[in-house]
Formats: structure tokens, C-alpha cells, sequence
């Protein structure tokens, strides 16, 4: 495993914890499609909520919230549907939010952006 992946593996399991705090319940973690990957499907009240997480552990590296991409944001939007129809959940209410982790501070800091970005269209 390289340092990138510990990293962002550190950063998942950080987010996790943090929305468990929440009040969120994780459904899934780190589900992959051939479109990519899932960081965390987790479930708040009726609302599925896919999380794409960043996270960065040198200052000197970009903000992570930078490295979100439109290129990004489709391949978690088509990854989400192909998560909806495995789990037959088509038509329930959702939002993509985006959580980024700066470990490069102690304590860590967390960011939550809730609804950070759309669909496009319906899934």
C-alpha cells in the first residue's frame, strides 16, 4: 500500500467516525465500480448520502477539496447509480457530499460539505 492510499484510507475511516457523530449510519464503504469508487454510502433519516472523501497529509500539497473534479464528481455520480440498482434503492432521495481531511494539522480538520455537488439528472 502506498503512502497515498494509507492516507486516504486514514481519511475515510476519520470521516466514517465523524459522521457516525452525526448521527449518520454507513451502508457501505469503498464500493467499487468499473466507473470507480464509493468512498462512503451512509443513510441519515430517509436520505441516502454518498460522501467522496479527500484527504492530504503534507501542507505543501493542493487544498483537497481542489482535487474534486468534474471528471470526479461523474464517476461518483455513475458509480452511485450502479449502487442504487445493485441495492434496489432507484427513487430514493439523495445528496453527494463531499468531506475533506487535513491531516497535516493536529487534531486533524475535518471538513463536511454537505449537497457539495449534483447529479445532473436523476438516478
Amino acid at each position: 500500500m502506498t503512502s497515498r492510499d494509507s492516507t486516504g484510507r486514514e481519511g475515510e475511516k476519520r470521516a466514517g467516525q465523524f459522521l457516525k457523530k452525526q448521527g449518520f449510519r454507513i451502508l457501505d464503504e469503498r464500493f467499487r465500480t468499473k466507473f470507480g469508487e464509493l468512498d462512503l454510502v451512509c443513510r441519515k433519516d430517509r436520505l441516502i448520502v454518498f460522501v467522496e472523501v479527500r484527504s492530504r497529509a503534507d501542507e505543501n500539497s493542493p487544498p483537497p477539496v481542489e482535487s474534486v473534479t468534474p471528471k470526479k464528481i461523474s464517476r461518483v455520480v455513475k458509480s452511485a447509480q450502479v449502487w442504487l440498482n445493485e441495492k434496489r434503492l432507484q427513487g430514493m432521495p439523495l445528496r453527494f457530499d463531499l468531506i475533506t481531511v487535513d491531516m497535516s494539522v493536529s487534531p486533524a480538520r475535518i471538513s463536511h460539505y454537505p449537497a457539495a455537488f449534483e447529479a445532473g439528472f436523476d438516478l
